[in-house]
């Protein structure tokens, strides 16, 4: 779980290195590392799981357009892939 909570802390800073609207900033709070695991596991292992992980890239994209959205979606994958192997393995 180390390898995940230092992959969300890279994610957080490419965040907080874009521009930033009142959207964005609103983004950033709700992002908890605390609570990281049940944020993934919520929202974005359940699109992981039916190959629709497309959909949480394209809201972030909305909010932040001048990321890498390939980028965004390889960080999706790693904290989906993290929290699954965490349950197997």
């Amino acid at each position: 779980m180390d390898f995940l909570h230092s992959k969300a802390s890279n994610f957080r800073k490419m965040l907080e290195e874009q521009p930033q609207t009142p959207e964005a900033q609103e983004i950033l709070k709700l992002y908890n590392e605390a609570e990281l695991e049940s944020l993934i596991k919520t929202h974005l292992l359940p699109l992981y799981l039916v190959n629709q992980l497309d959909a949480a890239v394209t809201k972030v994209m909305e909010v932040y357009p001048l990321l890498d959205e390939s980028k965004v979606k390889r960080y999706f994958s790693c904290f989906c892939e993290c929290i699954l192997k965490s349950h197997i393995g």
